[in-house]
């Protein structure tokens, strides 16, 4: 399931790009159909820039073209879809932290670690333990007050695999767990509409409205 939410993650981020790529090149087109129809002295030049005047302006030249309404959808839905493929990379990290911490919260083991370096961004310390002979080290986060190099923390790690390790307790949750997986299903599938929406504009794009012929069609 986590593999999923980060594939889909990628994907909607990467459509969502592609949208907001589309929406940003649409005013070029307004452009161009605006001047299409005006004389000289009203064509605009330079890079476009959507106003109020040009919009209402492209309205009043073509009443029926779907171009401005597609291009606010594509817009909306960008930025819809780049949220849902970042939620979904965050569910992805959640699902894949609780899949670990169901393996290693029964058999996880404590020992004493010394911090030695931090703070760093959100209370990020370095720390080092050694379990056996080997040394490890890692940087985690410690709840509570802060701490300075040189202290003593208690480190949680698998005793299968002591790289496995944090400065908190791992703890599963069969509750959180399914919420990160229905939430996730549930993105996915805005998602997969999000997909279908996309295509359907892309195919609305390509065929002439039929306002672009007023003096009739070309030919």
């Amino acid at each position: 399931m986590e593999t999923a939410f980060l594939i889909s993650g990628i994907i909607a981020f990467g459509c969502g790009c592609l949208l907001a790529a589309f929406a940003s090149v649409v005013p070029y087109s307004l452009i161009d159909e605006i001047n299409e129809r005006s004389p000289a002295d009203r064509q605009i030049d330079g890079f476009p820039r959507i106003s109020e005047a040009m919009w209402r302006r492209h309205g009043e030249l073509l009443p029926g073209s779907p171009k401005r309404r597609l291009m606010g959808l594509a817009g909306v839905l960008a930025v819809a879809m780049m949220l849902a493929g970042l939620g979904l990379l965050l569910y992805y990290s959640s699902l894949h932290e609780l899949n670990r911490n169901r393996v290693v919260a029964p058999r996880q083991q404590a020992t004493t670690g010394t911090v030695t370096a931090g703070p760093v961004g959100r209370a990020s310390y370095s720390y080092t333990f050694t379990v056996g002979d080997v040394s490890y080290s890692d940087w985690g986060s410690i709840p509570g007050s802060e701490t300075k190099a040189g202290q003593q923390v208690t480190v949680y790690y698998d005793p299968e695999n002591p790289a496995v390790n944090a400065l908190v307790r791992f703890e599963y949750s069969a509750g959180l767990r399914s919420w990160d997986v229905g939430v996730g299903i549930l993105a996915t599938l805005f998602i997969a509409t999000g997909i279908v929406i996309s295509i359907f504009i892309a195919r609305s794009w390509r065929r002439p409205s039929p306002s672009r012929y007023l003096d009739g069609p070309p030919g």
